[in-house]
């Protein structure tokens, strides 16, 4: 398992300002295209819906970027390609679920909004698409930005100013980075949000470890705090 810290960046644009600099449908669903997902998985394209008809119906859309940000006892250089493959795609799983639960606790803070999450659903071991079934948790699903057309590395090197690194099979590059949001019709999140984010940084970075524990600084800077499975289960 990999080891690295979360850390999550907010930001808020108006939609109008998106759809002009970042949304670009036809473009992002040819790269849908060529993914093994396409049409095969419920928050994939193609659509019985027009994304542009969707972003219109809202003003602002709120952003949290996740960084994964690897520690300085991480082995970064001549890593066997089929293990680390595997962890990353394992690290962008657990990543991937724990953006969901901050997506979808706004999403419920904010009736009529539509949360958007980081590529395709992965909720479900196989999903019903394949077979012509519906969905088993249509009130779970979420599209991806990218799914609705959206830049997601234009987003990340304009709005957060951080770049998108990528492997070359054997290394790891500093970090990798998710990205989700919610479309409102708010321009201030609720007070009471469970996971409302603060400008700029939000939240506390989180450390995970070798045994996947996630661990948390204290109030302070006075060491780490421990997270068991079942702590993060709830």
């Amino acid at each position: 398992m990999l080891h690295y810290v979360v850390s999550e960046t907010y930001r808020q644009v108006a939609v109008e300002e998106y759809l002009r600099d970042f949304v670009d449908v036809p473009r992002f669903h040819a790269f849908c295209r060529e993914c093994p997902a396409y049409g095969r998985n419920w928050s994939c394209p193609p659509f019985d819906f027009d994304p542009v008809g969707v972003w219109a119906r809202f003003r602002w859309l709120h952003l949290v970027a996740f960084r994964m940000e690897f520690t300085a006892d991480q082995p970064r250089t001549d890593l066997d390609h089929d293990r680390l493959v595997s962890d990353v795609m394992a690290m962008f799983r657990r990543e991937k679920r724990r953006a969901h639960r901050s997506m979808m606790a706004l999403h419920r803070a904010l009736p009529g909004s539509i949360p958007l999450g980081a590529g395709e659903c992965g909720l479900c071991p196989t999903c019903t698409r394949r077979d012509g079934s519906p969905c088993r948790i249509p009130d779970q699903l979420v599209h991806s930005l990218e799914s609705m057309g959206g830049d997601v590395d234009a987003t990340m090197r304009v709005l957060f100013d951080q770049p998108t690194l990528w492997s070359d099979g054997t290394s790891l590059p500093d970090h990798y980075l998710l990205v989700v949001g919610l479309l409102c019709n708010q321009d201030e999140l609720p007070a009471t949000s469970p996971r409302k984010p603060a400008e700029g940084v939000a939240g506390v970075p989180v450390l995970v470890t070798a045994a996947g524990d996630e661990r948390h600084p204290r109030p302070g800077g006075l060491g780490l705090v421990g997270r068991s499975s079942a702590d993060r289960a709830g």
